[in-house]
C-alpha cells in the first residue's frame, strides 16, 4: 500500500469515497433550486450570505442529511473491508480473526457491535434531521 498500514490509509479511503458521494448529492440538490427563487431574493436586495442562509441552506439541508445517512452505510462497509485487508486492529480484523480461529461467539458479537454502531449513528442523524428540518 502506498500509505502503509494503520489508520491513515483507512481514513483516507473512507473520506475520499464518502466525500464524493456527499458532494454529488449536494450539487444535485443545489441545482434543483428554482433559479427564479434566487432571482427574487436578489431583486429584494439579499446579499449572497442571506441567499445562502435563507434559500440555499434550507433547500439543501434535507439532501445533505440523507447523503450523510447513506454515506454512513458506505463508510461502515468500507471500514470493515479496510480493516479486514490492511490492518492489525479494528472490528473488521477482529471479525476475520475470530472467524479464522473458529471463535464464533466473538465473531458474531463483533458483527452485532458493527450493526449497533450503524444503527446508533443512523438514529443520531435522524434526530438531527427532525430538529434541523422541522418543515420536512
Amino acid at each position: 500500500m502506498a500509505m502503509g498500514l494503520g489508520n491513515a490509509p483507512k481514513i483516507f479511503l473512507i473520506s475520499c469515497t464518502v466525500f464524493f458521494h456527499i458532494a454529488i448529492v449536494i450539487r444535485d440538490a443545489a441545482r434543483a433550486i428554482d433559479p427564479m427563487q434566487v432571482a427574487i431574493l436578489r431583486s429584494l436586495g439579499a446579499t449572497p450570505g442571506q441567499t445562502f442562509r435563507h434559500l440555499l441552506w434550507p433547500a439543501c439541508l434535507p439532501a445533505i442529511l440523507t447523503a450523510l445517512r447513506t454515506g454512513l452505510g458506505i463508510a461502515l462497509a468500507l471500514l470493515f473491508i479496510t480493516e479486514t485487508f490492511a490492518s492489525y486492529s479494528g472490528l473488521g480484523y477482529f471479525i476475520m480473526n475470530a472467524m479464522e480461529t473458529r471463535n464464533y461467539e466473538d465473531m458474531y458479537a463483533a458483527i452485532i457491535t458493527l450493526g449497533l454502531l450503524g444503527i446508533g449513528f443512523y438514529i443520531l442523524l435522524d434526530r438531527i434531521e427532525r430538529k434541523a428540518c422541522p418543515w420536512k
